[in-house]
């Protein structure tokens, strides 16, 4: 079953993801060099390419709850966090990730600048596998410490990651 538009317009084009990942490459390559004068001309461009895609405004929530499960949302899609803390507490190792690789979406979102001075930096995050491209995962859980670790030049995170199976299980819409 393809993904549709929230428009009901019909099933996202590949062609369409390729432009969104693109523009969050050169997003996240300005960001990596510090290029403040062109980060918000690609983050506005990233955006409303994300939004063409998807045919929907772009919004993300944290902490954002239902029936008392923390849950994720970017786009019209919706990932159950406390969920996939259950499936990673099976004692898998977590696995070093480099943050520059991580700052691209941190531009979609928003954090909240005084909690992610508080937030520990050795707890992994969690990523789960992209919906739309099969190679790319998305973190879930993590974002402050994405925000503090970027703004304290830490270069690798830990983080655990969700396979295709339990990323489809954690993701509620």
């Amino acid at each position: 079953m393809s993904p549709t538009h929230s428009k009901g317009n019909g099933p996202i084009q590949r062609g369409q993801s390729v432009v969104v990942l693109r523009r969050m490459d050169a997003l996240r390559e300005a960001i990596v060099r510090r290029d403040w004068e062109n980060v918000e001309w690609h983050y506005d461009n990233t955006r409303s390419a994300v939004e063409r895609a998807f045919g929907t405004r772009v919004r993300a929530g944290f902490n954002d709850e239902e029936e008392g499960d923390e849950m994720f949302t970017f786009g019209h899609y919706r990932w159950n966090v406390s969920e996939a803390w259950k499936l990673v507490a099976d004692g898998r190792p977590a696995s070093p990730v480099p943050t520059s690789q991580l700052a691209t979406m941190l531009s979609l979102l928003g954090v909240d600048e005084e909690h992610a001075k508080t937030v520990d930096l050795s707890r992994p995050l969690i990523i789960a596998m992209h919906p739309l491209e099969p190679q790319s995962g998305i973190v879930i859980d993590g974002w402050h410490r994405i925000h503090r670790a970027l703004s304290e030049d830490v270069k690798e995170l830990p983080a655990y990651s969700l396979t295709r199976a339990e990323s489809e299980r954690v993701r509620v819409q």
